[in-house]
């Protein structure tokens, strides 16, 4: 099974100019059954689909923190979230950084934020775990952001 390192890697570069798509190509990149995601591609009904099967993730210091232990995170805010609306919501996986100790504040952007990878259809966007969540969604909206992470599934 590859890891996630592994799969957002070799992810990225076919779908990074679409988000859904990425997210979709990393997670079935990482070959667990206990992790299929819905048909649709679009990021609204990856995070209804989230909302419903995933845990939620109570900030994105404790998202970072999972990933850290080499847990997926996704993280992501649907078109109507947006003010005004907009016509498709936006997806990420929260970057697994390595580091001695938990992740803290400090490690974050403005304390709050992680970095994340993930397409981008605007190419404005696009991030190989070198953009944060607050820089990814805007001041605006960067608040409204819901992390999750799949439940653990008994083997």
């Amino acid at each position: 099974m590859a890891t996630l390192s592994d799969a957002l890697e070799l992810s990225y570069e076919p779908q990074k100019y679409d988000c859904s798509g990425f997210v979709k190509a990393a997670v079935n990149g990482l070959d667990d059954a206990s992790l299929s995601l819905p048909a649709e591609d679009d990021a609204d009904a990856l995070i209804d689909y989230w909302s419903k099967n995933w845990v939620v993730v109570d900030s994105g210091l404790a998202a970072a923190n999972l990933a850290a232990s080499g847990k997926l995170v996704v993280a992501g805010l649907q078109s109507g979230e947006y003010s005004p609306k907009r016509a498709m919501g936006h997806v990420v996986i929260i970057a697994p950084i390595t580091k001695n100790g938990p992740v803290t504040p400090d490690d974050l952007y403005h304390g709050e934020y992680p970095l994340a990878w993930g397409g981008d259809i605007g190419r404005t966007y696009m991030s190989k775990g070198t953009l944060s969540v607050g820089e990814i969604f805007n001041k605006s909206v960067r608040d409204k952001v819901r992390y999750f992470t799949p439940p653990i599934v008994s083997k």
